[in-house]
């Protein structure tokens, strides 16, 4: 009697054929090798296919696959008899694919005809190791002779001497925290977490901190940043110096008017009136320019960054930290950029107000620094 009851087995999923599941990365993609194999050059092959990728993924196909064998063996997940596992390069396909456009969990998944929950969990795997494999090898401090490389090239830029990096802050979108939700409410009136950032004469990121509220501005970051603190204590930009019309100059940053003047952190002139105070900020500001054309690359190739659709603020986070990681990675490979993908000028760089406790008074020795290096231009 009771057998009789028993209602008649069922799949614990819903069950799709081979050809239910086949997606962008199964149809698009393949489609695209099997055309790329139809032309007479390598050469060719290569431009058709890095064309189509750069239009997906924002990588060409050789970043892409520098990608998957650096990540790829940390993606793979065992395939088991109730189903396949979605191989590693399908992982990298669709996680390149959310931070380029924004996508949301419920698009990436009917483009790959995966659930919302396994893209979900996909992209947040793939971040996650991104973060650990890729940050520390692809953003690093100049020293030693690459200290020297970065300070020459910056010089050729505007006859800057001395100059170790361009600093400044950009905010990065997100939706309202449940959890203190306004204290992320940036000036430009919209929610967001604050990127500071520096970079060399390459526009590559040596440094990045990412993470406060949007209510902080990028000064007071930098003053409570790990970055000043080593730079204070010698650890970076330290041992190095040159005398410059009677004056030791170490090498230094530079930032816009919203920082304090320091030893090692230079900035414009409030009031310039004399020759050499126009000088030197003309100097400065072109140089300058080199941080926020980096922004511009970095939100223009990853627009996760200007519109997504996540309400953690630690996964923005990360998010953005692997996408300046990533920036790099594309900047040394030369991967093609197109200017159709930025999305504003007016949002790379803070260039308003600054809600932030007050500034400290600039620091003993800056002026005369920035003086010597402003007779010397």
């Amino acid at each position: 009697m009771i057998s009789s009851m028993r209602s008649e087995r069922r799949w614990w999923a819903i069950h799709r054929t081979s050809e239910d599941q086949k997606g962008f990365w199964e149809m698009k993609v393949a489609l695209w090798h099997e055309i790329a194999a139809t032309y007479r050059t390598a050469g060719e092959a290569d431009d058709y296919l890095d064309t189509r990728y750069v239009r997906a993924f924002r990588v060409d196909v050789r970043t892409f696959n520098f990608l998957r064998h650096k990540i790829g063996h940390r993606l793979a997940c065992q395939s088991t008899t109730m189903r396949q596992s979605i191989p590693p390069e399908k992982r990298l396909a669709m996680t390149l694919h959310w931070l380029a456009h924004g996508l949301t969990f419920d698009m990436l998944g009917d483009m790959y005809h995966v659930g919302t929950s396994t893209a979900h969990g996909v992209a947040h795997q793939a971040v996650m190791v991104m973060k650990e494999e890729l940050v520390k090898s692809s953003i690093k401090f100049p020293a030693g002779e690459e200290l020297n490389t970065v300070m020459a090239g910056f010089e050729d830029v505007a006859s800057l001497p001395m100059c170790a990096g361009a600093l400044d802050g950009t905010f990065v979108h997100m939706l309202k925290p449940a959890i203190w939700g306004d204290t992320y409410w940036c000036y430009k009136n919209y929610i967001a977490i604050l990127l500071l950032a520096a970079c060399d004469h390459r526009g590559q990121f040596i440094f990045v901190d990412v993470g406060r509220a949007g209510c902080v501005g990028d000064a007071y970051t930098y003053r409570e940043s790990s970055l000043r603190r080593k730079i204070h204590s010698g650890t970076w930009l330290g041992g190095v110096e040159d005398t410059i019309e009677d004056c030791v100059v170490k090498p230094y940053l530079i930032a816009d008017g919203a920082f304090a003047l320091e030893v090692q952190l230079m900035k414009c002139y409030d009031n310039a009136q004399y020759a050499h105070q126009k000088r030197f900020n003309k100097a400065l500001i072109s140089t300058r320019q080199k941080i926020e054309n980096a922004f511009g690359f970095l939100k223009g190739r990853w627009h996760i960054l200007v519109h997504n659709h996540i309400r953690d603020p630690v996964l923005v986070r990360d998010v953005a930290l692997v996408c300046a990681a990533l920036h790099n990675v594309c900047q040394r490979a030369n991967c093609p950029f197109s200017r159709k993908w930025i999305v504003s000028n007016v949002d790379y760089v803070q260039m308003g107000p600054q809600l932030a406790p007050a500034l400290p008074a600039n620091q003993p020795g800056g002026t005369d620094v920035r003086y010597a290096i402003a007779q010397h231009l």
